[in-house]
């Protein structure tokens, strides 16, 4: 399959129609810089929402694109910042259940 067919249902639009906050972060899809079909799967916005964190390849020196031997700051790394990102986001999702005693489901 080349592409994602806007009928199929994954698996964070699964946790939203059963009322789970959903948010997404990194690369969950091929399409769309991860975010594919945002509005359908992620609460992107709203009292609860957060924007969709896209998906962003490293460039290395020496190496192809998302690898090769990096040898730079962490902070220009993209997985570096996901995980600080994923942080918030859970953060976030946490103090979204504890005030609502709804669940969430976080993918990155």
């Amino acid at each position: 399959i080349d592409s994602n067919p806007e009928t199929a249902q994954a698996t964070p639009g699964y946790f939203r129609d059963h009322g789970y906050l959903t948010l997404g972060l990194g690369k969950t899809f091929h399409e769309d810089l991860g975010q594919w079909n945002a509005e359908r799967y992620w609460n992107v916005s709203g009292p609860a929402g957060l924007p969709y964190f896209p998906y962003k390849a490293n460039t290395c020196p020496i190496g192809n694109e998302g690898g090769g031997q990096c040898i730079i700051p962490d902070e220009q790394i993209y997985d570096y910042s996901l995980r600080l990102e994923a942080i918030k986001y859970l953060r976030h999702a946490a103090t979204w259940s504890k005030d609502t005693a709804a669940p969430f489901f976080l993918m990155a």
